[in-house]
């Protein structure tokens, strides 16, 4: 899959973000550009971390998906992957539920 780099890039400085205003700057490295970096984190400080991200990225994880993360780099592809999933499954939504959006629909008839 090819990333789209701005949106990588627009992800990391707003992890970068939330991390400094989460963790302050006691853990410096820890969205190293390393790939293989692991995130260091104690349990309740990875808790934090991922209740933060699904508010600010208005995602949620499943127990699994969280346990799958690893590195900064699989937290920042997870975040771009639902990303894209919410926003297809948004369009989809309109395109193909069959329902006319408009307000002319006979749903709203009775605000004319």
């Amino acid at each position: 899959m090819i990333i789209p780099i701005f949106t990588f890039i627009r992800i990391y400085l707003q992890l970068n973000i939330i991390l400094q205003f989460e963790f302050g700057t006691d853990k410096p490295g820890l969205l190293n550009p390393d790939p293989e970096k692991k995130l260091e984190l104690l349990s309740y400080e990875r808790c934090r971390l991922f209740n933060r991200v699904e508010d600010c990225f208005n995602i949620s994880f499943t127990f699994p998906e969280e346990k799958a993360i690893k590195t900064p780099y699989d937290l920042i592809n997870a975040i771009m992957e639902k990303r894209m999933r919410n926003g297809s499954e948004l369009i989809n939504h309109f395109l193909f539920s069959g329902r006319n959006t408009s307000f002319l629909t006979s749903d709203h008839s009775h605000f004319m």
